[in-house]
C-alpha cells in the first residue's frame, strides 16, 4: 500500500503511520468509526499523512461521556483518526522511557505492566516491608495545566540523544494534541496519550526504595 511520499529524516513516512493504524485498530477493528476508516484507508491514511507533513494536521472533536465506576469521571474519546496519531506518537518514545524514564513500580500503560503486576509486586513488598503508605491525587487528569503537561514532556525530549530534526518533530505532535482544545485549560483522561503523559509528570516524584 502507498500512501504517501517517503521522506528522509522524518518519523512523518508511510511506514510508521500503517503501523499506528494497525496498532490502534487493534482489539477495535469492528467499532463504527474504525470501520469507517478502513473502507477508505487509503484515501484516509494519504490524507493524515500529507497534513502531518505539511504541519496543517489539527485534532478533531472528542466526543465526552462520564463513566461511575470506581468513582465519577469525565472520559474525552478522540476519533479514531486522531487516536493513530496518538500510536504514532507513543511508539516513537515508549522504549525510550520505558529503558531510561520510567521506574520498574511504575504500572500504568506500560507494555507488560498493569494492575496484576503491580499486584503481585505488592504482595512480594507486604512480605519484606512492616508499612506502607497509600496516596492518590483528587482529580489527577482535571487538575494538572496544560502548560505544566507539556513542559514536563518537552524536558524528557530535549535531553534524549537524538537528531534535531527528530525532536522537532515529537514536540510538535505532542503540543498539537496538548493544547488542541483550547476552551479546556486541562488534559483529561480518556487519550492514549493523556495516561502515558500524565505518568511521565510523575515520574520525578515516584522514588523506588532498594
Amino acid at each position: 500500500m502507498v500512501v504517501g511520499k517517503r521522506m528522509s529524516k522524518t518519523i512523518l513516512t508511510n511506514d510508521n503511520l500503517l503501523k499506528a493504524y494497525f496498532d490502534c485498530r487493534k482489539n477495535k477493528r469492528k467499532t463504527i468509526n474504525a470501520l469507517k476508516f478502513e473502507m477508505n484507508l487509503e484515501n484516509n491514511l494519504h490524507a493524515l499523512l500529507q497534513k502531518l507533513q505539511n504541519r496543517t494536521y489539527v485534532p478533531g472533536r472528542s466526543i465526552c461521556f462520564v463513566v461511575i465506576k470506581p468513582k465519577p469521571r469525565e472520559i474525552f474519546a478522540a476519533e479514531f483518526c486522531d487516536r493513530v496519531i496518538h500510536h504514532l506518537l507513543i511508539n516513537q518514545v515508549q522504549k525510550i522511557w520505558e529503558n531510561k524514564i520510567f521506574i520498574d513500580d511504575s504500572y500504568a500503560c506500560r507494555p507488560n505492566k498493569g494492575n496484576h503486576y503491580g499486584v503481585e509486586r505488592l504482595q512480594q513488598y507486604a512480605k519484606s516491608f512492616t508499612y506502607y503508605g497509600a496516596f492518590d491525587i483528587a482529580n489527577f487528569f482535571g487538575s494538572i495545566d496544560k502548560n505544566v503537561t507539556y513542559k514536563s514532556f518537552e524536558k524528557v525530549i530535549l535531553t534524549i540523544n537524538r537528531p534535531d530534526w527528530w525532536r522537532d518533530e515529537i514536540l510538535w505532535i505532542a503540543k498539537t494534541i496538548i493544547f488542541h482544545n483550547p476552551a479546556n485549560n486541562y488534559y483529561y483522561k480518556g487519550e492514549l496519550n493523556s495516561t502515558r503523559i500524565r505518568t511521565l509528570s510523575l515520574s520525578s516524584l515516584i522514588v523506588s526504595h532498594e
